[in-house]
């Protein structure tokens, strides 16, 4: 099972990282001409889509972090008292 959820981890991790770079940097124009399927981005504002793409970065990096911080207790200056 833990394999599993660091498989689904990585994948959404990957989508995540790839993604959201795309609409923060790419202009709206530009993505939405890409294919008739993108041209979702068209109903939104460009600082809309710039807010999504930072959003999905730092979701790429909030599904890995905590599990990386997590073995890495040392640190942390400030431990909770349930910690061992």
């Amino acid at each position: 099972m833990n394999t599993a959820l660091w498989i689904t981890t990585g994948l959404l991790t990957a989508v995540f990282l790839f993604s959201g770079p795309g609409k923060l940097f790419v202009p709206r124009e530009k993505m939405a001409a890409m294919t008739d399927a993108a041209r979702w981005v068209l109903a939104f504002k460009p600082g809309t889509l710039k807010a999504i793409g930072a959003l999905e970065i730092l979701g790429a990096v909030g599904l890995v972090l905590p599990a990386h911080s997590a073995s890495r207790r040392s640190w942390c200056r400030w431990r909770p008292p349930a910690w061992p």
